[in-house]
């Protein structure tokens, strides 16, 4: 089905991340944040 392939794709797509950051070709890109801020727009859009 549809949600089965969904799954799978989720899955390997998640595996796949695993595997390059064990390898160290996962890049990153940190950047400051204003934790306040980021936390009280989660909170109200889980309120919605």
């Amino acid at each position: 089905s549809l949600e089965k392939n969904k799954e799978l794709i989720s899955i390997v797509g998640t595996l796949l991340n695993a595997a390059s950051i064990e390898e160290g070709k996962f890049g990153y890109h940190l950047e400051g944040a204003a934790l306040e801020t980021e936390v009280a727009e989660t909170v109200e859009e889980e309120q919605q």
